[in-house]
């Protein structure tokens, strides 16, 4: 089952009351005033709503008399057996509400919020406010959402107001099975005006934020373990991986489009497809830890079946869907928890890898289930424990491929370490045969009249032996040389090669080196103009211009530490000229930021330079880094945070190494955090040669 209210709450808390109408006996009236409004913040508008079938432009008057008007809820709820609907609502009808004011809320800006699955025109006093849909006597209706979002009002004056909701919704009655146990009609809220609105843009900003940056980090794993599938066909591993993620970012992203969404077919729409990558998700997840761990070849059917069925399920039943939805996904996950848990018993190699994950994932989960079915839903008002739910629920949910992501990654560096191997066997074999080859020349140089024949059937032999040995020597060295580029694009030649040879590389001590810093001065400043996306964009391309400029002269990029970025000249080959090249890529990324400025609003930028000895290799064993330490690195950062915008501050050492290349500025001798005074210089042009 999909209507709007999935947007808001899972399908275990949708256990809704009945719809109630009766004649009007008695009217109460609402008094709101602005300790009323103050104190609750938010009020709901739910009883006391006279309502009328039919339609009639007279009803949105103020003087209209609805004495005889029907009074019930606004939601027009249906039970599951209701046949009464009908007689009390065709399809279309009015609502008044009447409420009094005092002149405390006189002047103060108001917000109604309203919500339903229909076309709503709303009015105060007889004036038109807002229109949300179409309704089917201007043509062919169209039904949306407006998912609470605030219309402003001002209350001009005191006493008594109306307020009158032109309300339909032909679908209640066409499509009752989609409305069983569900609204029909329209939630109203009124609250202050920056409540409503401060309100209103945190949901749809939190909305953005959470859901979108998560799907895109599942849709990025898709394309990076689809690209290694491509890449390395045999193990299905990767594509059973790269399908679970595609499914959970397209559910991710379907979820968001169903917040947004208005229109109500829309928001159908996209819900129903919803299930059909959720089922990818289950039976990928289901494929990959078979594929692992499993040997059972029937069960991995089933699933796929079951899986099928949740895709079409909703286009069978609106009511059972979900739970069929919710049976599926426990199935799978049942499934993968006991795979695994048997694996870890077995102690199954990596299995331990991927369990931790999974079982996290299913632990979890079904513990927030249980507790919600049990309290007939989860919620709490501590905010610190609502942080935390929602905090360990984005942990569960991403702990899955953090698991498969890692196991992934084991597997392959297992296979890069039996691949070199089997290289080391197989050239040994190829020695051998080639003494085998020997030794059978010599005794056929002995016995050459009598074993002519048996000869040359034994020379057929060694030779088609030895084919095939070559054949896989070159699917060996082929396979190392992917592993090979793959190691150069994190470390520099030389010491990818030392690691390739020795196992390790060992951090090394450079005598004289140049260290460059670069920091942009008006970041913070930019990064509150610009939006996230842009923020990055414009470090990207920064960024970017200035790794290209690194290779250019010559310097090795070290990393990025924010906005800061950080290269050396003179590592891990040592150049004599380190300062030069430091100076001179110093330079050049001035003129690429002045240029930029011209077009774009962008950063501005002070670099430091200081030349010296430093340490530079990696550490650790797992997630290689090439790193740099040192005081002249430390000198270096001081360079830079001493400097100016637009301007190349170097200290005396680097100034001497390149006093015959640059035209300088001398600063004079300057306070540098922990490094007391420090002759400082300003580059302010090379020296045409």
């Amino acid at each position: 089952m999909l209507d709007l209210g999935m947007k808001k709450i899972p399908v275990l808390l949708l256990l809704l009351f009945p719809l109630f109408l009766k004649a009007q006996q008695s009217s109460e009236i609402m008094q709101i005033t602005k300790d009323s409004i103050l104190q609750n913040e938010v009020l709901s508008i739910r009883e006391n709503w006279l309502f009328s079938t039919g339609d009639n432009a007279l009803w949105a008057t103020k003087e209209f008399d609805d004495t005889k008007w029907m009074k019930g809820f606004n939601s027009l709820k249906i039970a599951p057996k209701d046949t009464s609907l009908k007689t009390v609502f065709n399809g279309i009808g009015w609502f008044r509400f009447h409420f009094h004011t005092d002149s405390t809320l006189t002047k103060m800006p108001l917000a109604l919020t309203i919500s339903h699955p229909g076309a709503s025109a709303i009015y105060l006093d007889g004036l038109l406010i807002k229109q949300y849909g179409t309704f089917s006597n201007k043509g062919r209706h169209e039904y949306i959402d407006p998912d609470h979002s605030p219309v402003l009002i001002l209350i001009s004056d005191t006493g008594m107001h109306v307020l009158a909701v032109r309300y339909e919704n032909y679908d209640i009655l066409t499509s009752r099975e989609k409305y069983e146990n569900e609204y029909g009609g329209f939630k109203m809220n009124i609250a202050k005006a920056d409540v409503a609105i401060d309100a209103y843009r945190s949901r749809v900003l939190s909305n953005t934020a959470i859901l979108l940056t998560s799907g895109f980090i599942f849709l990025t794993l898709f394309v990076v373990h689809l690209v290694l599938f491509l890449f390395y066909r045999s193990d299905k591993s990767n594509l059973y991986f790269s399908l679970f993620n595609f499914g959970i970012a397209l559910s991710i992203i379907m979820r968001y489009l169903i917040i947004i969404a208005q229109g109500v077919k829309f928001a159908n729409f996209i819900g129903n497809l919803t299930y059909i990558s959720t089922s990818v998700a289950c039976a990928a997840i289901s494929m990959l830890v078979n594929y692992l761990f499993g040997g059972n070849k029937i069960r991995p059917k089933i699933i796929l079946l079951l899986c099928f069925v949740g895709m079409v399920s909703p286009y069978i039943n609106y009511v059972y869907a979900d739970y069929y939805y919710v049976g599926l996904v426990v199935i799978c996950a049942l499934e993968a928890a006991v795979l695994l848990s048997v694996a870890m018993y077995k102690k199954k190699p990596g299995s331990r890898i991927i369990g931790v994950g999974i079982l996290f994932f299913v632990l979890f989960f079904g513990i927030v289930m249980s507790l919600a079915a049990i309290n007939n839903g989860l919620t709490t008002d501590n905010p610190y424990l609502g942080g935390l739910l929602i905090g360990l629920s984005i942990l569960a949910i991403f702990s899955v491929p953090l698991s498969m992501s890692s196991y992934l990654a084991w597997s392959f560096a297992t296979v890069n370490k039996v691949l070199g191997e089997k290289l080391v066997q197989v050239e040994q074999l190829s020695k051998e045969a080639m003494e085998h080859q020997q030794e059978k020349q010599h005794l056929l140089e002995s016995r050459k009249g009598e074993l002519e024949k048996e000869v040359a059937l034994r020379t057929t032999e060694v030779i088609y032996q030895k084919e095939q040995i070559e054949v896989q020597h070159e699917a060996l060295k082929s396979e190392k040389k992917k592993s090979d580029e793959l190691l150069l694009n994190i470390l520099p030649a030389e010491v990818a090669e030392e690691l390739k040879e020795k196992g390790q590389s060992k951090a090394q001590l450079f005598d004289d080196v140049s260290v460059l810093f670069t920091d942009f001065v008006n970041f913070t400043q930019m990064s509150e103009q610009l939006g996230a996306e842009e923020l990055v964009a414009e470090l990207h391309e920064c960024f970017k211009a200035f790794d290209n400029i690194m290779e250019h002269n010559g310097l090795e990029k070290i990393k990025t530490i924010g906005d800061a970025y950080l290269a050396v000249s003179g590592i891990p080959v040592y150049n004599d000229r380190h300062a030069y090249n430091a100076i001179k890529a110093a330079l050049e990324i001035i003129t690429f930021m002045k240029e930029r400025s011209r077009h774009t609003n962008t950063f501005e930028i002070r670099i430091g330079i200081h030349s010296g000895p430093l340490v530079a290799g990696i550490v650790g064993v797992k997630k290689f880094a090439y790193d740099i330490w040192g005081d002249t690195v430390n000198t270096a950062s001081r360079m830079e945070s001493t400097s100016e915008a637009g301007k190349i501050n170097i200290s005396e050492a680097t100034y001497k190494l390149a006093i015959n290349d640059f035209i300088f500025t001398y600063r004079g001798k300057i306070d540098a955090k922990h490094k007391g005074e420090i002759d400082m210089y300003f580059v302010d042009n090379i020296i045409n040669k």
